[in-house]
């Protein structure tokens, strides 16, 4: 005869934990992201400005 086991599935703690490990990891992917975006904006306007010789802006 055969015997069902019904496994409770994954726990509380690991799907938190997983979840957590998710979250943290995109918002350090985003930040980065946000920051190159800036350095370039920031790199291309100076950098436009430098080469026209427009040292007031």
């Amino acid at each position: 005869m055969n015997t069902a086991v019904i496994d409770g599935g994954p726990s509380l703690r690991a799907v938190s934990e997983t979840a957590l490990k998710a979250a943290a990891r995109f918002w350090f992917v985003v930040a980065v992201a946000g920051q190159m975006i800036f350095a370039v904006a920031v790199a291309t306007f100076y950098g436009r400005a430098t080469v026209r010789g427009d040292w007031k802006a």
